[in-house]
């Protein structure tokens, strides 16, 4: 299948195209410069690939969890590209891009820092999400993940812990999980937690 997949939850944006040809890019030190840089990198990959939008089958978005910022950045893109050409969306999770590295076992508790010693979790049980996103303290990563063993994108301070590439398994998961692509409209962010301003407001 032709795909344009993106991943802004993060500080890094990442990019898998395939057409033609695969084309996987990612830039560091983007958090706050994912409107400034994302178009012109979805220009270049999709030159690259030789893929024209309107051959692609779908295009697919990280939701989330993440950069609040970073992800409505995300979404709002493919769905205007969805609309633009009549094509199929396809919604992935930050912890999706962690489970479908290849180096990743298959019995995968992911996490993803939230900072002040808090994560944001989701396990996975041969590919397949068995606990449902979540957050958690330091104390309850290592308590619930007892069993599995923890993926995360960078070093984490969990004994056994593994790091897995998002580049790698973004393009993983689109590639796996595109026949689940549909309706551009029922692609929404994921929010395990609310915003700090949410948080201050209430």
């Amino acid at each position: 299948m032709k795909y344009l997949a993106i991943d802004t939850s993060g500080d890094l944006v990442v990019i898998a195209v395939n057409g033609e040809k695969t084309v996987v890019k990612y830039l560091e030190g983007c958090m706050a410069q994912h409107s400034l840089t994302l178009m012109q990198y979805v220009e270049k990959s999709l030159d690259e690939s030789g893929l024209e939008p309107d051959s692609a089958d779908f295009f697919a978005v990280v939701t989330g969890p993440g950069s609040f910022t970073g992800i409505r950045i995300g979404v709002s893109t493919v769905k205007a590209l969805c609309l633009a050409s009549g094509k199929k969306a396809l919604g992935l999770t930050a912890f999706d891009c962690l489970a479908y590295d290849d180096n990743v076992p298959e019995k995968a508790f992911c996490v993803i820092d939230a900072n002040h010693g808090n994560y944001y979790c989701a396990a996975y049980d041969g590919k397949k999400l068995s606990t449902a996103p979540c957050f958690l303290t330091e104390a309850q990563v290592k308590e619930k993940s007892a069993g599995y063993t923890i993926v995360a994108s960078k070093e984490v301070p969990f004994d056994g812990a593994v790091t897995a590439s998002i580049p790698n398994g973004l393009k993983n998961a689109a590639d796996r999980l595109g026949g689940d692509a549909g309706d551009y409209e029922t692609v929404l962010p994921l929010y395990v937690k609310r915003s700090q301003a949410e948080e201050e407001s209430c």
